[in-house]
């Protein structure tokens, strides 16, 4: 997207493979949790806006793993908001809906942190550093991102759903988790925004529509045409995973929408993209 606005020459970087080869971006290999290596690709590309989309993202992961969690979601974001002052780059830096307990949904930029989960702790964590260690800077908290993916490598809920159905297995859902989940384009378009308009401080962009996981995964299987019988709804005790989640962490968009001139898909186009980017992507 940055790039079909020609305004700026993007540069990929990632501890793995580049996951958009395709598109014929310079790549670098770099692990940010190593200042050094990641300082010298700062001076090598001398970035005038940062995305930093790193994390270890899976709360079950972050759990059983803290200190890679600590290491990757705190210390590396760390390492990112000094080397963005140091180069005077503009960072977007990319947080959660996780950072909040659960206890009312709609939640605005002015509600106080309080994960219940160690995820959660290292992304609140990360915007205290980015707080104290970047000039410039704006952090984007977003809600269950959903969109096509065409690597296997990567995935998210409706493709989870989807795949699970379509091999006639029953998905369990849990049915008390109430989200506002985010299409991946929306995200990309207004963090871009963000990003070129240097725009600061804190901001929640999510979907317009809030909903539980269950009702999610329905709509989802009435999109792609799927059977919804095999969608199972459960309570979240009753998933026995490793890390608990927060019960009730849709957005209020408010701030965005004023600010920002943010606008989302609805809830009900964003997945007839997804079917229609999925079925393009299946004929070529």
């Amino acid at each position: 997207m940055l790039h079909g606005k020609g305004e700026k020459d993007v540069f990929l970087c990632s501890s793995s493979e580049n996951r958009l080869n395709h598109l014929a971006y310079p790549f670098s290999n770099v692990d940010i949790t190593k200042r050094e290596e990641l300082r010298r690709l700062f001076l090598k590309v001398r970035p005038d806006i940062v995305f930093n989309t790193a994390a270890i993202a899976s709360p079950d992961v972050c759990v059983m793993n803290k200190e890679l969690a600590l290491l990757v979601n705190v210390d590396g974001a760390r390492n990112i908001a000094e080397l963005s002052t140091l180069y005077g780059a503009h960072l977007v830096h990319f947080s959660t809906d996780f950072v909040f307990n659960g206890c009312k949904p709609y939640l605005t930029e002015e509600d106080a942190p309080d994960p219940v989960n160690y995820y959660g702790f290292t992304k609140w964590e990360s915007e205290k550093v980015v707080n104290a260690y970047a000039d410039s800077y704006a952090i984007v908290r977003t809600v269950s991102v959903y969109g096509f993916l065409a690597t296997l490598t990567r995935s998210n809920f409706i493709l989870r759903v989807k795949a699970a159905l379509e091999a006639g297995k029953e998905y369990r859902v849990p049915n008390d988790q109430f989200r506002t989940p985010t299409l991946v384009e929306d995200l990309a378009n207004i963090s871009i925004k963000i990003g070129i308009e240097g725009h600061s401080g804190l901001f929640h962009i999510a979907g317009q529509e809030g909903l539980t996981n269950y009702e999610f995964a329905i709509q989802a299987a009435s999109v792609f045409c799927l059977d919804p019988q095999l969608i199972i709804p459960v309570s979240s005790f009753e998933m026995d995973e490793k890390a608990v989640r927060p019960l009730n962490t849709g957005f209020d968009i408010s701030k965005a929408r004023t600010i920002l001139g943010y606008s989302p898909t609805t809830l009900l186009d964003g997945l007839m993209l997804v079917k229609s980017q999925i079925d393009k992507h299946i004929i070529c």
